[in-house]
């Protein structure tokens, strides 16, 4: 039920509102949410729960970008990136450049960008036009990367050019800003989950003379010149 401009910025009720909204998001901080279940997993109508989110991004405690919500944890940028690939998406010139030189890699012995150990050393051994299987050579591991996820660490690279954005690489709590996070919130919108940004960036930079690492063992980064 709809409540008065007056309930909305001076009742008790919409500050425990606001509350229940922030609690929420906390507790589910490695998601980002549409308004249409944060209000279905809070209680709080549909039609009142959006002006308290955009008063709780105007406060800095929570993140949006249409049409996701996310708990603004101190450092946290408030607005967050959504890059999304639709099921029928057409690649740009130089997109189609970069997947046939990451398919040029095939069978090919490659290194994670700083690895110095050579533990990861992984080759891809099935490449096709829509992903390529890698598989780790000390082990018989196997890891399918879908060409979306790809697609969304270069768009993302390129909307940052010539800024260091960092690739992120981690299973839970993923920072949305990096290069996993975008991934990971284009996907399907979990922050927590399969990481594949380490090899996406290895390949990245293999394949494109524009995109550069920091070089970097800690807080690695890739920047599109």
């Amino acid at each position: 039920m709809p409540i008065t401009i007056k309930e909305f910025e001076n009742n008790e009720f919409a500050s425990n509102k606001k509350e229940l909204i922030t609690n929420f998001l906390e507790k589910n901080k490695n998601n980002a949410f549409k308004a249409k279940e944060i209000s279905k997993r809070t209680g709080i109508p549909s039609q009142t729960i959006v002006p308290y989110l955009h008063a709780l991004k105007a406060e800095g405690r929570v993140g949006h970008k249409r049409p996701y919500w996310i708990y603004a944890k101190p450092g946290r940028k408030a607005d967050i990136k959504i890059l999304k690939i639709s099921k029928n998406f057409v690649l740009s010139l130089d997109e189609k450049k970069l997947w046939c030189n990451i398919l040029n890699l095939k069978e090919k012995k490659l290194s994670p960008l700083a690895d110095r150990k050579k533990k990861q050393d992984f080759k891809i051994i099935d490449a096709t036009d829509n992903f390529v299987r890698i598989k780790f050579l000390e082990s018989s591991i196997e890891l399918k990367l879908d060409k979306p996820r790809f697609l969304l660490a270069y768009r993302y690279l390129k909307m940052n050019k010539r800024k260091w954005v960092k690739i992120g690489a981690s299973r839970i709590s993923t920072d949305p800003s990096s290069i996993e996070g975008i991934i990971k919130i284009g996907i399907d919108g979990n922050l927590n989950g399969l990481s594949t940004a380490t090899w996406i960036a290895t390949l990245l930079v293999k394949c494109n003379l524009k995109i550069s690492f920091n070089g970097q063992l800690r807080n690695q980064a890739l920047m599109y010149k």
